[in-house]
């Protein structure tokens, strides 16, 4: 399994993400949460899954399948509503674009490993406040 996320460490990216939807003080902590969930995947499965973050802001969403590919729009206005989804076939011409899309985001964006999805999805909790990256507390020395 591949999974693209957007990448927490990406400050401009985390501030579009809260502007754009109507819930967005929360969006980081959901995808902080979706982190810990696909997280757990990779130590169950670390050979078989893969998670990319990207700093790019999202349009879509995707699924592929065995020879389907399910797909949803995001609007381009803060409203919450209803987008359309889609599904289509691998040999259709939407499948050329995945797949043309899909190696681009691959190509720019960064593969995560455990310790640093463990590590941002601490720092982002489902809360308003978790736009904000928490700082770490520093250790007296004894």
């Amino acid at each position: 399994m591949t999974v693209f996320l957007p990448d927490l460490a990406s400050a401009s990216l985390v501030d579009m993400l809260r502007l754009h939807f109507d819930d967005g003080p929360y969006v980081p902590g959901f995808v902080g949460d979706a982190y810990r969930y696909f997280a757990s995947f990779v130590k169950t499965f670390p050979k078989k899954v893969i998670i990319y973050l990207f700093k790019t802001y999202p349009t879509y969403s995707f699924y592929k399948f065995d020879r389907k590919i399910v797909y949803a729009l995001y609007p381009l206005s803060t409203l919450r509503t209803a987008v359309p989804t889609f599904v289509s076939e691998h040999d259709g011409q939407f499948n050329e674009f995945f797949t043309r899309d899909l190696a681009e985001l691959t190509a720019e964006s960064r593969k995560a490993t455990l310790p640093a999805l463990e590590q941002l999805a601490r720092a982002f909790v489902s809360s308003p406040r978790s736009a904000e990256v928490k700082k770490p507390r520093s250790r007296a020395k004894s």
